[in-house]
Formats: C-alpha cells, structure tokens, sequence
C-alpha cells in the first residue's frame, strides 16, 4: 500500500496490487459503500485537490464536472485545427473498434465469471476497509 502525490494534476493517490485510485475517489466509495462509475467524478468543491475532507468532497457525473470547469472558456480556432489535424487519418484495428463500443453488447457473464467478480469486488473491500481504519 503506497500513498503518493502526482505533482503534474495534484492530486493524492492510493495504490496497491489491486491498483491504482485517487484518494478523494477512494474515499467516496467507502463512504457511500460501493465503486463508483465510470461517469462519476469526485470534485473537490473548494478547488484545492490535497484537501480531502468529506465535506470538500462532492460526487457530480463527469458531465457536470466538464461544465464545471469549462463554462465560458473559449476554444480558439487554432486549437480547434489542431485537434481535426490530430485525428485525421487516425486508423483503428477492427478488434479496436469493437471495443470502443459497448463492451458486451447483450452479452451476459457466466455464473462462474460473476462468482470470481464478486469474490474480487469483495476482497478490495475488505482492503479499502483495512486502509481507511489506520
């Protein structure tokens, strides 16, 4: 179990052999006792990221979070040609391409794939709790 602080975005991380989180996320989960989303972002309400007390801490979908930060900046038109040149030609190989969409697409997991996920799912909580009670 490692803490440490990325310098470039700010923010305090969590890692272990179950991987690697930031530390408001981290929080979160544990306090509303579950993983979040992929479209759930922790925002820090007071804008300073090394403040992780629950109280500075909200939960908003990464939509909100986009807003957010970006209502009222503008995106010069040199940038915005910079991006079209970026992806121009840009080529991905059909297995790429199968999983930009939804990953399972009506599939369903086996009965033994879902046990193992939830053995999974519950061993990282067990984890997490071990860490938040130090």
């Amino acid at each position: 179990m490692a803490f440490w602080y990325n310098k470039k975005d700010r923010h305090l991380y969590i890692g272990s052999a179950g991987g690697v989180k930031s530390y408001a996320r981290a929080l979160m989960e544990e306090h509303l006792n579950r993983f979040l989303t992929k479209n759930e972002i922790v925002h820090h309400i007071d804008g300073n990221s090394l403040n992780d007390n629950f109280s500075n801490l909200k939960l908003i979908t990464r939509a909100e979070h986009t807003s957010f930060h970006h209502t009222g900046k503008h995106i010069s038109e040199k940038h915005k040609e910079g991006i079209r040149k970026a992806n121009t030609g840009r080529r991905f190989s059909e297995e790429a391409k199968k999983g930009m969409g939804r990953a399972m697409r009506g599939k369903t997991h086996s009965l033994e794939t879902k046990a193992k996920m939830k053995q999974a799912q519950l061993e990282r909580w067990k984890f997490r709790r071990e860490v938040l009670d130090r």
